[in-house]
């Protein structure tokens, strides 16, 4: 009789420390491709919110007329160049925040990587990546909002 109570006991406690730590993570893929531009989005989230982006943005300059042999006189960091023209803060060092630059043909590729744990959610919203100014970031809402765009979430 006493190993079958402390048996259920100890099962008890398994099943308490396993309720306590079971948070659900989930990985949602956004994509959106137009007009010579293919933006594909890895979030991540826990429990519903967002922990993680991994955003990839690929322009086929091929789409615009570019060969590959147009292609070979450009670098990763002419592109990295234009890149921060268009957004200026790509080129300040953030927490959180990483930019990778790559060439691939006749297309040109950016892969940013965001970790919110991390990142300053004012710098995030200046980038355009969130709308506003939170750390608690809604994973319903934001799939809501890249759909509402013309991206299509699986």
């Amino acid at each position: 009789m006493r190993k079958g109570i402390f048996g259920c006991g100890i099962m008890a406690v398994f099943l308490m420390l396993g309720g306590c730590s079971s948070s659900e993570s989930r990985t949602t893929t956004c994509s959106y491709d137009q007009d010579g531009i293919y933006d594909e989005q890895l979030i991540t989230s826990v429990d519903g919110k967002v922990t993680q982006l991994e955003e990839r943005i690929e322009m086929d300059f091929g789409q615009f007329g570019a060969t590959e042999e147009d292609m070979a006189d450009i670098t990763e960091d002419d592109l990295k160049v234009m890149f921060e023209e268009e957004v200026p803060q790509l080129g300040e060092d953030m927490d959180g925040i990483a930019v990778e630059y790559e060439l691939e043909g006749t297309k040109g590729v950016i892969v940013l990587t965001v970790d919110f744990s991390k990142a300053d959610s004012s710098i995030l919203a200046d980038l355009g990546v969130i709308d506003t100014d939170t750390s608690n970031i809604s994973l319903d809402l934001s799939i809501k909002a890249l759909e509402e765009e013309g991206y299509t979430c699986k």
